[in-house]
């Protein structure tokens, strides 16, 4: 029993002797908002939720969290030691977290509002599932959305194509779509393991996928379409 007190006199005094900082105010320092920050450690598996707190697993320890109760709120709470402010692992996720969450760019080109329209119709359908959404911006792009949930990492491309025009999704357009996914798991490392559940994902308004590319699905898991009509709610 005294070694247990002794334990916890020790881990008082690792606290009082050393600077720990509140969440809010190293989210502060990150120039996110406390809920963000927590989304950040709970993907990189440093906290985890307890019966509706946040407490800080073994991992998040070794970081620098430190569990800490208030009898006065009756609420439990997290401090987390001041060098996890330039710890180079979070610094990265954070960095990758606000490219996801940048305000969506509509190209205003008049021949692409028709898929810009689509694709903001596809971007808040996955958002309102809980999925942290990004679009990608880049120009001739064959990944439209990138949506991150509970470690599934999803490659979307959206089509708003009508099925009675000649233009048809083949299995060039997929593998060219797969190749892109490729690059982006080689610049990004982090999510390129095997903690991370990958799948690329075609979706359209009508049926426009020509027999080669429905040939390649079949042949391929990581690879999927849905048929997802466009609605007047976006």
């Amino acid at each position: 029993m005294f070694g247990i007190l002794s334990r916890k006199t020790d881990d008082v005094k690792r606290v009082y002797n050393n600077t720990y900082i509140a969440v809010s105010t190293l989210a502060t320092h990150f120039r996110l908002a406390p809920s963000e920050l927590n989304k950040v450690f709970l993907e990189l598996r440093w906290i985890e939720n307890s019966n509706s707190w946040f407490v800080p697993t073994t991992l998040g320890k070794a970081k620098g969290a430190f569990g800490k109760y208030s009898h006065e709120n009756k609420q439990k709470y997290m401090v987390w030691h001041e060098k996890i402010k330039s710890n180079f692992e979070l610094i990265k996720h954070i960095k990758y977290f606000k490219e996801l969450n940048k305000p969506e760019v509509i190209n205003k080109d008049e021949a692409k509002v028709k898929d810009n329209l689509y694709e903001k119709f596809i971007y808040n359908k996955y958002k309102n599932m809980n999925y942290i959404v990004a679009s990608n911006n880049k120009k001739n792009s064959e990944i439209d959305l990138i949506a991150i949930k509970n470690k599934e990492i999803l490659f979307i491309q959206c089509k708003n194509w009508t099925s009675d025009t000649s233009k048809k999704i083949t299995d060039t357009n997929i593998k060219k779509t797969r190749k892109k996914v490729v690059d982006f798991l080689e610049e990004n490392p982090m999510f390129d393991s095997d903690n991370y559940k990958k799948k690329t994902i075609y979706i359209t308004s009508e049926s426009i996928l020509h027999w080669s590319a429905k040939h390649y699905l079949s042949k391929h898991d990581d690879i999927e379409h849905l048929l997802i009509p466009m609605s007047n709610r976006l």
